[in-house]
Parts: structure tokens; sequence; C-alpha cells
């Protein structure tokens, strides 16, 4: 799996490197679609593509806009083969009944995830390290 990193951090290599990892797992879904229960597509989803867009994500996840909303459109196309849509069909109503965040939604979530455990010391030492508590008198 790995992360593909350039000498600008712009994060494009890596990026582009997933997009086709996904793009291609999306393509061998659909051909089993129409074979395959839809409880077995979102399974297949979640084993197979999912963990491309996952992986090492709270260090990625400060991608630009347009990387952001490359693998948002994978994601939506993602969403449209496993609940049999076409393309015209909004994405939105789809991703709620998936269940799906948005990406940019669930990386931020983990961001949050990480920060909370690192502050708590449920992180290995060198994270909890970077952060410190800071108490304000407000309110």
């Amino acid at each position: 799996m790995g992360v593909f990193i350039d000498d600008k951090l712009t994060w494009k290599n890596h990026v582009d490197e997933i997009s086709k990892r996904i793009s291609s797992g999306i393509g061998a879904l659909k051909r089993l679609r129409p074979f395959v229960s839809l409880d077995t597509a979102k399974k297949i989803y979640d084993s197979l593509i999912q963990k491309h867009s996952d992986h090492c994500r709270t260090v990625w996840g400060g991608i630009n806009n347009q990387l952001t909303e490359k693998l948002q459109k994978l994601a939506n196309r993602a969403a449209r083969v496993i609940t049999k849509s076409s393309y015209e069909v909004s994405s939105s109503p789809l991703l709620d009944a998936l269940g799906w965040e948005k990406l940019i939604s669930n990386r931020q979530k983990h961001k949050a995830i990480m920060v909370f455990k690192s502050l708590h010391n449920l992180t290995p030492v060198y994270l909890h390290n970077m952060f410190c508590n800071f108490n304000t008198h407000y309110g």
C-alpha cells in the first residue's frame, strides 16, 4: 500500500496512485455487481476499495480541493455502482443511503480522533509529546 510523497508535498502522486487502484477496484465491482447482493457489494467495496482512501489519511489528509474532489468523485462513482444507480442521480442521497460520509468530513473526523488519542496518552509517546493541554479561564 504505501504513501507516495513528492518533493513539494502536494500529495498529487499519492492521490494519482490510489485513484488508479480505486478506479480499478470500482471497475471490477461494476463487472461483479449484477451477480451479487447489495450487502455483498458493500463488503467488496469495504475490503478491496475503501482501504486505499483510508490508508494513512491523517498524514495526507490536508490535500488541496482539486485532489479532494478527484477522490470524492471516485467514491460517488462507487456509490452509484453499488446502488445500481445511473450517473444522472445525485450522489448525496446515495452516500446517505449507504451510510457513507463525504471524504473530507471523514478525514477531519479521523484527525480529531488522532488528536484526542494523543492528548489522552492513547498513542505512541512521540505523538503524545507533540500536543499539550491548554486550559483557558473563559466562561
